[in-house]
């Protein structure tokens, strides 16, 4: 009776079975995804607050930039918590494929116990009746990942000489003190995510080391993360630079009226781009997470890919050790078997007993044998 090797589960697999997968580590990785989604969109909240301020008492063309600015900056963290749910959502649909794949390993598993430890009275069964089929001899559905959608825009940087956004001939108004408050609260809620970008690639980076099995790409993810933040960190030094140059015109305490002109050139002599773009966001991939066919082990020659299936079908205990065998063999026979399928019968000792072989053919490409043990 051929003998089979049972299939590791998916914690416990290398490459050789499909790869490695720790639920542990993916799990990990999809609350850590879910979490940083949630702390991005709790902030909403928080920012529309510190907008509406700044808002309250500004007036004009620049006024309006801010207003758009800000928008812009709602959508981006709005798209980027998307992003985050788009990978959580890949990593949840290996963790059910993995319990499937190894559903189908603990069957196969149960199957190959059973065959390997089959007594006399059952062998016999099957050399009469047949063995059950084994289990999953065809692979199960590979999961599937929907492509995401890539999120991209154009900074609108203003062109040199154009005043930064303000080369008009008309007038902003605002009140400094609003503008420094909201500054210094998107810088806040920007501290608290700060360390967000590296524990998503160190979970990412763990993922990956545990989990071969499958294989996702969230890089551009990451990366759009901490453009977001710069991007924020910039609408800040704006409402610094507009606050400032309404307080060297005396504004300070009160409402202020500054040409656009000069609010444009205050801009650009600090570097800052009157306008924010929207945010590019790579789409995140997901591929692998492939269920295992046949979880076969039988003897291949991988050199010549000649197939070989040596079968004990019933062994006689304590009548000189006779067995009955079969042999498949996948290689043409000496008399030219069409399609190079022949098979043996044989009846003869167990393995190590010595003996004679008697052969006679059956027809094309088959013949039968008597192994008996040799005379002492």
């Amino acid at each position: 009776m051929t003998e089979f090797v049972e299939v590791p589960l998916l914690p416990q697999s290398d490459s050789s079975n499909g790869g490695k997968f720790t639920y542990s580590t993916a799990s990990a990785l999809q609350s850590k995804l879910l979490a940083e989604a949630a702390r991005l969109e709790g902030q909403a909240g928080s920012r529309a607050s510190y907008v509406s301020t700044a808002k309250h008492d500004f007036e004009g063309h620049f006024s309006e930039l801010f207003a758009t600015n800000a928008t812009t900056a709602s959508q981006d963290a709005s798209n980027l918590a998307s992003a985050l749910r788009t990978v959580a959502g890949y990593v949840g649909k290996m963790i059910a494929a993995g319990h499937e794949e190894d559903a189908r390993r603990k069957e196969n598993n149960e199957w190959v116990h059973r065959h390997n430890n089959k007594d006399f009275g059952d062998q016999f069964h099957d050399f009469w009746f047949g063995e059950d089929e084994r289990p999953n001899v065809d692979p199960g559905p590979a999961p599937t990942f929907p492509a995401a959608q890539a999120s991209t825009g154009s900074r609108q940087t203003p062109a040199p000489g154009g005043g930064g956004g303000g080369g008009g001939g008309g007038t902003s108004s605002a009140r400094p003190e609003d503008m420094r408050s909201f500054a210094t609260g998107s810088r806040g809620l920007d501290d608290a995510l700060a360390a967000a970008p590296g524990g998503i690639e160190a979970a990412l980076a763990d993922f990956a080391s545990d989990c071969s099995w499958g294989h996702i790409d969230a890089a551009g993810v990451v990366g759009a993360y901490r453009r977001y933040l710069s991007a924020n960190a910039e609408d800040a030094s704006w409402a610094d630079t507009i606050a400032a140059a309404f307080e060297a015109a005396g504004g300070a305490g009160a409402v202020s009226t500054l040409s656009d002109a000069a609010l444009g050139a205050a801009l650009q002599a600090a570097g800052v781009s009157a306008s924010r773009s929207s945010l590019q966001i790579d789409p995140p991939t997901a591929a692998g997470a492939m269920p295992t066919s046949g979880y076969a082990n039988d003897p291949v020659n991988t050199s010549t890919g000649n197939f070989l299936e040596p079968e004990t079908d019933l062994a006689f205990v304590g009548a000189s050790g006779l067995a009955l065998t079969r042999m498949y063999n996948s290689m043409p026979s000496a008399l030219g078997t069409p399609g190079g399928v022949r098979t043996g019968m044989g009846i003869g000792p167990r393995p190590g007993a010595p003996a004679v072989r008697h052969r006679c053919p059956l027809g094309p490409g088959r013949r039968a044998s008597s192994r008996l043990p040799a005379r002492r």
